[in-house]
């Protein structure tokens, strides 16, 4: 309830995790879990980037462990991924509570488990062939 204080909305306004309140495409739990980011339930925005300073380039967004415990409890960030648009598959944690390892690294380097981490996915099959992300939340 901390948007709908700090912008005056009646309480309950964004309680519904799978409405937009904003309109912007992304739901109202999906906004909650990548609002370190950036993200709000109130108003339009843009989350993750595209890092092409690497080979092959990585989408990478921010994960708040305070919200998302890394063992498929809701609420949850799931990232998907696919190569034609159609079908896709969920990228998992191997055990619950640790990150992908290959894919996620922390904010402070040295620090094995930051609260706040920074998780990077990139195509497994390398620079040649497209590959298209997603996240979802639950």
């Amino acid at each position: 309830d901390s948007y709908e204080r700090a912008y005056d909305l009646a309480a309950g306004s964004l309680a519904d995790p799978n409405l937009d309140f904003d309109q912007d495409g992304l739901p109202n739990n999906l906004e909650y879990l990548l609002d370190v980011m950036g993200a709000t339930p109130v108003g339009a925005d843009e989350v993750g980037r595209l890092d092409s300073s690497v080979t092959p380039p990585r989408f990478v967004f921010m994960r708040d462990l305070h919200k998302d415990k890394l063992n498929d409890e809701s609420p949850a960030l799931f990232p998907s991924q696919s190569f034609d648009l159609q079908t896709w598959d969920t990228l998992t944690a191997p055990n619950n509570g640790l990150p992908i390892r290959l894919h996620e690294v922390p904010i402070v380097t040295g620090n094995a488990r930051s609260m706040f981490m920074e998780r990077s996915l990139s195509n497994p099959l390398g620079s040649g062939e497209t590959s298209f992300f997603q996240l979802l939340a639950n």
